[in-house]
């Protein structure tokens, strides 16, 4: 005899088909993915800026900006592994990206970033909300 109930749209999707270890491997090889793309577009705005008469003026500029798309693509390339659960992919991809930008902050260097320590967690802080999007701009639709 086949169940009558079916089951509530919001329990079933909190979680990826396997369980929640997919999603955080998911989100690991998304946020990864993503790092490299930010390596190369680092290197990109790096010799856009050398170009100008100042490039100090804009490194911190490019530096956000990279960020901010990094984040975007992590929670892109994470939503896209995992068929459900795309609040949780975004989540667990700002997640592995903040531990990754709070590892690079332990690297001395001799002429650190011309933000307070304020604007620099506002920054942080607005990595969240981009993986989020970046994770529901790829989720896969259903097709009719």
């Amino acid at each position: 005899m086949p169940n009558k109930h079916k089951p509530h749209p919001a329990r079933t999707e909190q979680t990826a088909p396997g369980g929640i270890v997919p999603l955080m491997l998911g989100a690991v090889r998304g946020t990864l993915i993503a790092c490299l793309v930010g390596a190369l577009l680092l290197l990109a705005v790096t010799a856009i800026a050398y170009a100008q008469d100042d490039p100090d003026q804009l490194t911190a500029t490019f530096g956000y900006a990279v960020a901010a798309l990094v984040a975007l693509t992590a929670g892109f390339l994470a939503s896209r592994r995992n068929r459900r659960a795309v609040l949780l992919c975004g989540l667990f991809s700002a997640a592995c990206l903040l531990l990754i930008f709070a590892a690079l902050t332990l690297i001395p260097v001799h002429d650190p970033s011309p933000a307070t320590p304020a604007v620099s967690l506002a920054l942080h802080a607005a990595l969240l909300p981009l993986a989020v999007a970046g994770a529901y701009l790829g989720r896969r639709r259903q097709r009719r």
